[in-house]
C-alpha cells in the first residue's frame, strides 16, 4: 500500500522506472492493482510518506489520487502498450468491482444535494451500494419529503439487472466526475436488513419519520424492518445484568440528557439498576437541568445506543427479542 502510494505521488517516468526494477510479474500486478484502488490521498499522508522518502522520489506536490488510468499509464512506459495490456487484463481480473464505488471520496452532504432531484428508485439504488455509514448520512441529509419513499423502495429491493445498474451508474459518473465500471453479475442490493441498518444510523428524528410513514404504508414491513433495529426505547430488551454493564460505559451526563427526553418507564429501568445514591443524584441533575433541545436528546440517545450495539457485538451484553427462542428459562 505505501509503495503503490509512492508510485502515485511520482511523475509517470519515475513509476515506470520503479515498476521496471521489479522481477516479478505478481508483484507488479499487485501493485497496478494497489495503484488503481487507492484513491484521493490526504495531504497530511502524503507528508507522512515524503518525509519518510523525499530524497528518494521526484516529487508532484498537491491533490494526488490514484486510479485504473494512472496505472495505465505506468504499465506503458514500463512496458510498452502491448505488455501493460497483457498485465492489466490479469490484473482486473483480480479486483472486485464495486458499483459506485467513485463516491467513496465524495461528502455525502455533496451526494446528497446532487441526487436530491433525481427519481427515488435512483437514490435507493444509490444507496443501497454505499457502505451503511454513508448511506445513513446521504439519507439524512436529503429532503424529508422523499425519505420515507427512499426507504420503502430500498427495504423492497432484491436484485438490480446489471444493465439498469450500468446505465444509472454511468448518468452519476458524469455528475460526480467520478470513473468506476461494475461488476458482470447481478447483485443482492437493499433489503429490510439495510434500511435497518441504515436507519439505525440515522437522527432519531429522522428514523422516527421514516417509520410512522412506513407504517402508513406497508404496517407489515415497518414491523419487520422495527424488528431489526434497536432504537432508545428498546433499552427494555435488556436485561439488568447487560444494562448494567451499559452503564459502565456510557457518561453520567449523557445519561442525564438522555433520560431527560424519556418516559417513566425507561427512567424506572435504569434507576433500579443503580445504587439508592446514584439514581437519587440523576433523579436530580434532571430535575435541574431545565429545557433542553429535543436535537441534543436526539443525540445523545443515538450514541447510547451506538454503544450498546457495540457491547452486543463484543458479546458482553444481550439483547432480548420478541421470538420464544430469546426468552430466558428461570
Amino acid at each position: 500500500m505505501k509503495v503503490a502510494a509512492l508510485l502515485v505521488l511520482m511523475d509517470q517516468e519515475a513509476a515506470a522506472a520503479v515498476l521496471r526494477s521489479f522481477d516479478d510479474d505478481h508483484e507488479v500486478i499487485a501493485l497496478a492493482k494497489e495503484v488503481s484502488l487507492i484513491g484521493t490521498l490526504k495531504e497530511s499522508d502524503q507528508e507522512i510518506l515524503l518525509n519518510e522518502m523525499y530524497d528518494a522520489l521526484q516529487l508532484q506536490k498537491g491533490v494526488a489520487s490514484g486510479s485504473l488510468d494512472i496505472a495505465e499509464g505506468m504499465l506503458v512506459n514500463a512496458y510498452g502498450q502491448d505488455g501493460a495490456n497483457d498485465i492489466i487484463d490479469r490484473m482486473t481480473n483480480t479486483i472486485q468491482r464495486v458499483p459506485f464505488e467513485f463516491l467513496r471520496i465524495v461528502d455525502a452532504e455533496q451526494i446528497a444535494n446532487t441526487i436530491q432531484n433525481e427519481h427515488p428508485q435512483v437514490i435507493s439504488l444509490l444507496l443501497s451500494h454505499l457502505k451503511i455509514e454513508k448511506a445513513a448520512q446521504v439519507l439524512q441529509n436529503l429532503p424529508e419529503s422523499i425519505r420515507s419513499d427512499i426507504a420503502l423502495r430500498l427495504a423492497k429491493m432484491d436484485r438490480t439487472n446489471p444493465e439498469i445498474l450500468s446505465v444509472v451508474e454511468r448518468i452519476l459518473e458524469r455528475r460526480f466526475s467520478g470513473i468506476m465500471s461494475q461488476g458482470e453479475v447481478s447483485n443482492t442490493v437493499g433489503g429490510i436488513e439495510s434500511v435497518a441498518e441504515i436507519l439505525n444510523r440515522v437522527d432519531r428524528n429522522t428514523e422516527k419519520m421514516i417509520l410512522e410513514d412506513l407504517e402508513v404504508v406497508d404496517q407489515a414491513l415497518a414491523t419487520d424492518i422495527r424488528n431489526l433495529m434497536f432504537v432508545f426505547e428498546d433499552i427494555t430488551r435488556l436485561d439488568d445484568k447487560s444494562l448494567q454493564r451499559l452503564l459502565r460505559e456510557v457518561d453520567v451526563k449523557d445519561l442525564a440528557l438522555a433520560l431527560k427526553g424519556s418516559n417513566e418507564e425507561i427512567r424506572g429501568i435504569f434507576f433500579r439498576n443503580m445504587s439508592e445514591k446514584a439514581a437519587k443524584l440523576m433523579r436530580d441533575d434532571i430535575e435541574m437541568m431545565g429545557p433542553v433541545l429535543m436535537k441534543d436528546v436526539s443525540e445523545v440517545q443515538t450514541k447510547i445506543v451506538g454503544t450498546i450495539r457495540s457491547l452486543e457485538q463484543a458479546g458482553e451484553i444481550i439483547i432480548i427479542g420478541n421470538s420464544e427462542e430469546d426468552m430466558f428459562i428461570e
